[in-house]
C-alpha cells in the first residue's frame, strides 16, 4: 500500500472521529505514562470507563501539548461508521498489525477478534481508535487497554513493553517474569498488602537506559479460582463478577488500594517465581539464561515483528540486572517479606561497596 493510501485512510478515520465529537462530544483524559503525556479524547462517555479506568493511577492535568493524542470513538454510541477498512482479514498478521498499512510514519493494528481498530501517525503524534461497540470489549482489552497502541509508541521510544510483574519501593523494585502460571500475578498482587508498590502483574514498560526503570502501565490485576484462594483479600477488588467460568477475576485495583500503586521505580533485579509446596517463600540467586528463558519468548510474542530489536536489549538486561529464583511458597503472606529482604540486602552491599570505594584522605602532618 503506498504511503498516501494510508495517510489517506488515517485521514478518514480521523474525520470519522470528529463527525462522533460533533454529535456526541468530547470527554478528554490525559495521563503521565514516564516522563511523557498521553491525551484521549473520547467522542462521547461511552469508551470512557472500558479504555481508561485501567489507566487512572497515571491521571495527571495537562501542563502542556501532549506528546501523544489518542482520538476514540464508537459506532453504537455515536451513530458513526469508520470508512470501509482497504484489506482483507487474511492480510493481518495474528498479533493485529497490518502489514501493508505499516511504515516509519504510520502503525496500524486491527484486532480481529476484539474488532477493535488503531492507527498511529508518528509525525503528527496522533493516534486514532475505533470499535464497533463499547459494550462488546472483552476483558483483555479492559484490564490493559490500548497495549498494542501504547507498545509501538514506546518502542519509537527506547522502552519496552514487557510481560512481566513489577513491585517496589522508591529505592528500587523488581521485574517478576515467567511464563502463564508461573507466579507472576500472584507474586505481584500479595504485595498490595505489604510496604512495597504494585506497577504491574502482567504488563508494564521498562526503560532499558543507563539506569534501568519500570514504568507502570495499568492498575489492574487479573487471577484465577486458584489466586482469589490464595489471597482472598482481592475479592472485594473484583469488577467482573459475572465473568464467565474460564474467564480471569479482574481487579479494580486504583478502586480499592490506590496508595498501593505506583507508577515506577529504578529497577534493581529480575525475580524468576517457581510455584512450590513449601511453607515459605525463598530467594536464592539464578543466571541470565534463566531471566531470558522466562522473559523473552512470551515478550516477543508481543511483537513477533519487532523481534531482531527485542532479544539484543533483553539479553543486555539479563546481563547488567542481577536474578533471582523466587520459590513461592504455599503462604502468599510471605512473598512480600522475601522480597522486601532481597531488596534491603541490594541496598546494605550497595552501600559496603561504595564505602569501599572511597579513597580515604592524605593524612595531615603536623
Amino acid at each position: 500500500m503506498p504511503a498516501g493510501g494510508v495517510e489517506a485512510f488515517c485521514d478518514q478515520l480521523a474525520r470519522a472521529h470528529s463527525a462522533a465529537e460533533d454529535a456526541c462530544g468530547t470527554v478528554a483524559r490525559s495521563f503521565r505514562i514516564g516522563e511523557r503525556m498521553v491525551e484521549l479524547r473520547f467522542a462521547g462517555p461511552a469508551l470512557v470507563t472500558p479504555l481508561s479506568a485501567a489507566l487512572a493511577h497515571l491521571g495527571c492535568t495537562p501542563s502542556r501539548q501532549a506528546d501523544l493524542t489518542v482520538c476514540l470513538f464508537d459506532s453504537a454510541s455515536t451513530a458513526t461508521p469508520p470508512p470501509p477498512r482497504p484489506w482483507t482479514n487474511e492480510q493481518v498478521r495474528e498479533s493485529g498489525v497490518v502489514a501493508d498499512f505499516c511504515n516509519a510514519r504510520f502503525h496500524t493494528v486491527y484486532q480481529v477478534a476484539a474488532r477493535l481498530l488503531t492507527v498511529l501517525d508518528r509525525d503528527r503524534r496522533l493516534a486514532v481508535c475505533w470499535t464497533p461497540d463499547a459494550d462488546d470489549l472483552a476483558m483483555p482489552e479492559r484490564a490493559a487497554p490500548l497495549r498494542r497502541l501504547l507498545q509501538a509508541w514506546a518502542a519509537d521510544r527506547g522502552t519496552l513493553l514487557v510481560h512481566g510483574g513489577a513491585v517496589g519501593r522508591s529505592d528500587g523494585g523488581v521485574l517478576v517474569v515467567g511464563q502463564g502460571g508461573a507466579g507472576k500475578s500472584t507474586t505481584a498482587l500479595a504485595c498490595l498488602q505489604s510496604p512495597l508498590q504494585y506497577a504491574a502483574d502482567d504488563y508494564c514498560l521498562v526503560d532499558p537506559g543507563p539506569r534501568p526503570w519500570v514504568h507502570s502501565l495499568y492498575c489492574t490485576g487479573k487471577t484465577d479460582v486458584t489466586g482469589l484462594a490464595r489471597l482472598p483479600f482481592l475479592a472485594p477488588m473484583v469488577s467482573n463478577r459475572d465473568r464467565g467460568i474460564d474467564e480471569k477475576a479482574l481487579c479494580a485495583l486504583h478502586d480499592h488500594v490506590p496508595g498501593a500503586l505506583t507508577a515506577g521505580f529504578p529497577l534493581r533485579a529480575v525475580l524468576v517465581p517457581r510455584l512450590t509446596r513449601e511453607p515459605t517463600t525463598t530467594v536464592a540467586p539464578s543466571s541470565p539464561g534463566a531471566m531470558l528463558h522466562a522473559l523473552a519468548p512470551t515478550t516477543v510474542l508481543l511483537s513477533p515483528q519487532t523481534a531482531a530489536r527485542v532479544l539484543p536489549v533483553l539479553a543486555g538486561l539479563a546481563r547488567r540486572l542481577p536474578v533471582y529464583e523466587l520459590a513461592v511458597g504455599e503462604d502468599a503472606s510471605t512473598i512480600p517479606a522475601a522480597i522486601v529482604d532481597l531488596l534491603d540486602a541490594m541496598r546494605a552491599e550497595e552501600g559496603t561497596r561504595r564505602d569501599r570505594d572511597v579513597v580515604p584522605p592524605a593524612a595531615t602532618v603536623a
